[in-house]
């Protein structure tokens, strides 16, 4: 089987939980994706099989207009021309492979994969993660045979809206995720019964404002050696996070609150959190939900649709979560949610239990039985 998304770990994680249940079932399977990108590093490093295809993502109308950049004119020729030149290549990877199916998780390399295989009549599933079905999904869902979504609101909307069959499957986490224990997992992370682990993260390409905001109000207040804190930054941020505990922690004599670019081994270290502090991605939610991990959800306010706050939405309904917008950051309600939940921690437990009612554990089980499902399903045509 074909698997094909990428362009944030969100896409990504999804299908390696696919992947490695596939795996198991006796499969071969093969990873589809944009040369030298993130879904090509977390491929290789889960062991999978990953062959690229070059191909661009094509600007939104904004980006391409908003001023006299020749760059952005650019676009509106390159971007459409390396999805025609991709197809070629594509077509010659869906005759090479013979897959039963091929399964698409979102983001514009997906496009290529998913018309060779409805081209040469090969099923097609699509994975949406989100609350708002994404630009890609959205363009390739007339071409899929099934379209699994993670909430119902979207499954609705694919109904009314295109042809193929849409069912609520959930979003599947990677079964590492649930391998440890929450107390073998605060053991590696060398964290005592009193200690408060605080996991910050904004995604795999960071966030600009939750970085910054955190950094500077943790600098400030909390600096209780109890309170251990792990703050993903992203790449492009994470010099400047750095900088700011710096200053602000070396007064303080504080020495355990430590920012990194990136979590290789997040499935090691989000078991032990006691409170994570994050965007509001689909994985992220679904994660944090199986988890039943207490949050604060802060949705970045430029995604397509306001999805974020949507995929946010179910957990903060049921007390899971608390959530933050992003221009709430720099008020006192944010450090003051924080240490709230810091301080009580019978609110944290409640929060735990509301979480447990969400159903988010069979996500993985019932996307491997509608793939099955497919195996013997012509191509639309």
């Amino acid at each position: 089987m074909i698997l094909s998304g990428g362009g944030t770990a969100g896409h990504v994680y999804p299908a390696l939980a696919l992947a490695h249940s596939l795996q198991v079932d006796g499969h071969e399977i093969l990873f589809v994706g944009t040369p030298d990108s993130i879904e090509e590093r977390l491929v290789r490093d889960a062991g999978v099989a990953f062959e690229s295809i070059d191909v661009r993502p094509l600007e939104s109308d904004y980006t391409i207009w908003r001023g006299p950049d020749k760059a952005k004119y650019s676009t509106l020729i390159t971007s459409p021309l390396s999805w025609v030149r991709a197809r070629k290549p594509a077509g010659r990877i869906v005759d090479s492979f013979r897959p039963d199916v091929v399964i698409g998780f979102g983001g514009y390399v997906c496009a290529p994969i998913v018309w060779a295989a409805h081209r040469k009549s090969v099923p097609v599933v699509l994975h949406e993660q989100n609350s708002v079905m994404g630009k890609a999904n959205r363009q390739l869902a007339k071409k899929a045979s099934a379209i699994a979504h993670t909430y119902a609101s979207t499954c609705d909307e694919a109904k009314d809206a295109f042809a193929a069959h849409s069912v609520v499957t959930g979003n599947p986490i990677r079964p590492s995720m649930r391998a440890l224990s929450r107390e073998v997992a605060r053991s590696r992370q060398s964290l005592s019964d009193d200690d408060v682990f605080i996991l910050v993260f904004g995604g795999s390409r960071g966030a600009r404002t939750l970085n910054e905001a955190f950094a500077s109000q943790a600098s400030h207040h909390l600096c209780d050696e109890n309170i251990r804190i792990l703050h993903a930054t992203g790449a492009r941020d994470y010099e400047m996070v750095e900088a700011i505990y710096r200053a602000g922690l070396s007064s303080a004599g504080v020495r355990s609150h430590r920012a990194v670019s990136y979590i290789d081994n997040m499935d090691e270290v989000m078991p032990a959190a006691d409170l994570v502090i994050a965007r509001a991605g689909s994985t992220t939610i679904a994660e944090i939900s199986a988890l039943e991990i207490p949050a604060i959800l802060v949705p970045f306010p430029h995604a397509t649709g306001d999805h974020q706050t949507k995929n946010a939405t179910p957990l903060v309904e049921v007390g899971a979560a608390r959530l933050i917008r992003d221009d709430q950051l720099g008020t006192p309600l944010f450090i003051e949610t924080i240490c709230e939940l810091i301080e009580e921690p019978n609110k944290r437990a409640a929060m735990r239990e509301s979480a447990s009612a969400l159903e988010t554990r069979n996500a993985l089980r019932n996307l491997v039985q509608l793939v099955y499902a497919q195996v013997h399903t012509p191509g639309l045509r």
